[in-house]
Protein backbone atom coordinates (compact mmCIF):
# COMPACT_ATOMS: atom_id res chain seq x y z
CA UNK A 1 0.00 0.00 0.00
CA UNK A 2 2.91 2.49 0.97
CA UNK A 3 4.62 1.85 -2.16
CA UNK A 4 1.07 2.22 -4.49
CA UNK A 5 0.58 5.66 -2.64
CA UNK A 6 4.68 6.63 -3.16
CA UNK A 7 4.44 7.20 0.63
CA UNK A 8 8.56 7.61 0.72
CA UNK A 9 8.71 9.36 -2.32
CA UNK A 10 9.89 12.61 -0.79
CA UNK A 11 12.56 11.06 1.60
CA UNK A 12 13.94 9.66 -1.50
CA UNK A 13 13.37 12.49 -3.09
CA UNK A 14 15.38 14.40 -0.54
CA UNK A 15 18.26 11.73 -0.07
CA UNK A 16 18.59 12.36 -3.54
CA UNK A 17 18.82 15.96 -3.66
CA UNK A 18 21.26 15.80 -1.06
CA UNK A 19 23.48 13.41 -2.63
CA UNK A 20 23.31 16.20 -6.16
CA UNK A 21 24.05 18.81 -3.22
CA UNK A 22 27.63 17.13 -2.54
CA UNK A 23 28.65 17.39 -6.07
CA UNK A 24 29.76 13.59 -5.80
CA UNK A 25 27.14 12.15 -8.44
CA UNK A 26 29.07 13.80 -11.47
CA UNK A 27 32.22 11.63 -10.27
CA UNK A 28 30.44 8.45 -9.05
CA UNK A 29 26.89 6.71 -8.57
CA UNK A 30 27.87 5.31 -5.10
CA UNK A 31 30.40 7.82 -2.41
CA UNK A 32 30.81 7.70 1.10
CA UNK A 33 30.66 10.38 3.40
CA UNK A 34 32.66 10.40 6.74
CA UNK A 35 32.55 13.23 8.82
CA UNK A 36 32.39 16.45 5.56
CA UNK A 37 34.91 14.15 3.93
CA UNK A 38 33.47 12.07 0.13
CA UNK A 39 35.67 9.41 -1.37
CA UNK A 40 34.54 7.18 -4.32
CA UNK A 41 37.07 4.30 -3.50
CA UNK A 42 36.70 1.84 -0.99
CA UNK A 43 39.75 1.68 -0.06
CA UNK A 44 40.58 5.74 1.41
CA UNK A 45 37.49 4.19 3.83
CA UNK A 46 40.21 3.41 7.10
CA UNK A 47 42.39 6.35 6.05
CA UNK A 48 39.25 8.66 6.82
CA UNK A 49 37.60 6.95 9.87
CA UNK A 50 40.76 7.19 11.56
CA UNK A 51 41.33 11.33 10.96
CA UNK A 52 36.80 11.39 11.34
CA UNK A 53 37.19 12.30 14.87
CA UNK A 54 38.60 15.68 14.07
CA UNK A 55 35.57 16.87 11.98
CA UNK A 56 31.69 16.74 12.86
CA UNK A 57 29.00 15.08 11.97
CA UNK A 58 25.73 15.99 10.62
CA UNK A 59 22.75 13.40 10.69
CA UNK A 60 18.81 13.54 10.43
CA UNK A 61 16.66 12.02 12.46
CA UNK A 62 15.17 9.64 9.57
CA UNK A 63 18.58 8.19 8.64
CA UNK A 64 19.07 4.45 8.89
CA UNK A 65 21.71 3.36 10.66
CA UNK A 66 22.75 -0.22 9.86
CA UNK A 67 22.98 -2.30 13.39
CA UNK A 68 26.15 -1.85 15.02
CA UNK A 69 27.48 -3.91 17.72
CA UNK A 70 25.41 -3.80 21.05
CA UNK A 71 28.36 -3.29 23.44
CA UNK A 72 29.49 -0.06 21.83
CA UNK A 73 27.87 3.46 22.05
CA UNK A 74 26.88 4.29 19.06
CA UNK A 75 27.15 8.21 19.67
CA UNK A 76 31.15 7.74 20.15
CA UNK A 77 31.27 5.68 17.06
CA UNK A 78 32.80 7.50 13.38
CA UNK A 79 29.43 8.32 11.02
CA UNK A 80 29.95 6.56 7.91
CA UNK A 81 26.80 7.68 5.11
CA UNK A 82 27.34 5.75 2.31
CA UNK A 83 25.31 7.06 -0.93
CA UNK A 84 24.18 4.48 -3.14
CA UNK A 85 21.75 3.05 -5.31
CA UNK A 86 20.74 -0.33 -4.45
CA UNK A 87 20.05 -1.44 -7.64
CA UNK A 88 23.59 -0.95 -8.92
CA UNK A 89 25.22 -3.86 -7.65
CA UNK A 90 28.65 -3.55 -9.29
CA UNK A 91 29.41 -0.07 -7.65
CA UNK A 92 27.15 -0.41 -4.31
CA UNK A 93 28.27 -4.03 -3.14
CA UNK A 94 31.99 -3.31 -2.22
CA UNK A 95 31.04 -0.28 -0.30
CA UNK A 96 27.98 -1.93 1.62
CA UNK A 97 30.26 -5.22 2.54
CA UNK A 98 32.95 -3.05 3.70
CA UNK A 99 30.90 -0.70 6.06
CA UNK A 100 29.08 -3.78 7.24
CA UNK A 101 31.75 -5.75 8.51
CA UNK A 102 32.90 -2.11 10.07
CA UNK A 103 29.83 -1.43 11.95
CA UNK A 104 29.30 -5.37 13.00
CA UNK A 105 33.54 -5.05 14.66
CA UNK A 106 31.83 -1.56 16.60
CA UNK A 107 34.47 0.73 14.42
CA UNK A 108 31.34 2.97 13.01
CA UNK A 109 28.06 4.05 12.56
CA UNK A 110 26.92 2.90 9.12
CA UNK A 111 24.18 4.99 7.72
CA UNK A 112 22.58 4.22 4.71
CA UNK A 113 21.04 6.92 2.29
CA UNK A 114 19.58 5.79 -1.29
CA UNK A 115 21.21 7.84 -4.20
CA UNK A 116 19.13 6.66 -7.35
CA UNK A 117 19.66 8.02 -10.48
CA UNK A 118 16.25 8.98 -12.20
CA UNK A 119 16.19 7.78 -15.85
CA UNK A 120 18.29 10.23 -18.72
CA UNK A 121 14.87 9.92 -21.09
CA UNK A 122 12.30 10.76 -17.48
CA UNK A 123 13.26 13.42 -15.43
CA UNK A 124 10.38 14.84 -14.53
CA UNK A 125 9.12 14.81 -11.03
CA UNK A 126 7.99 12.92 -8.97
CA UNK A 127 3.71 12.67 -8.71
CA UNK A 128 2.17 11.98 -5.55
CA UNK A 129 -0.93 10.19 -4.92
CA UNK A 130 -3.40 12.74 -4.03
CA UNK A 131 -1.84 16.20 -4.59
CA UNK A 132 -3.39 18.23 -7.56
CA UNK A 133 -6.88 16.31 -7.49
CA UNK A 134 -9.69 18.94 -7.69
CA UNK A 135 -11.88 19.36 -4.82
CA UNK A 136 -15.32 20.31 -5.30
CA UNK A 137 -17.21 21.57 -2.07
CA UNK A 138 -20.90 22.52 -2.01
CA UNK A 139 -22.37 25.51 -0.58
CA UNK A 140 -23.58 24.76 2.95
CA UNK A 141 -23.93 28.19 4.07
CA UNK A 142 -27.66 29.43 5.36
CA UNK A 143 -29.12 31.19 2.91
CA UNK A 144 -32.45 33.52 3.55
CA UNK A 145 -34.15 33.70 0.00
CA UNK A 146 -34.23 30.67 -2.23
CA UNK A 147 -32.18 30.26 -4.99
CA UNK A 148 -33.29 27.23 -6.43
CA UNK A 149 -35.30 28.93 -9.05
Amino acid sequence: MALALRFYSPTVQMMRKMAHDTGMTRQCSTFVDIHGVYTCNVNDIDNLIESANERSKFLFPFDHHYLTNNNVEQKSLVTVILYGDFGNQNDFKPFHTKLVELSLNGKIDYVLRHNSQPPTDDRRKVRLAGYGVELQIKSTEYKATDDSK
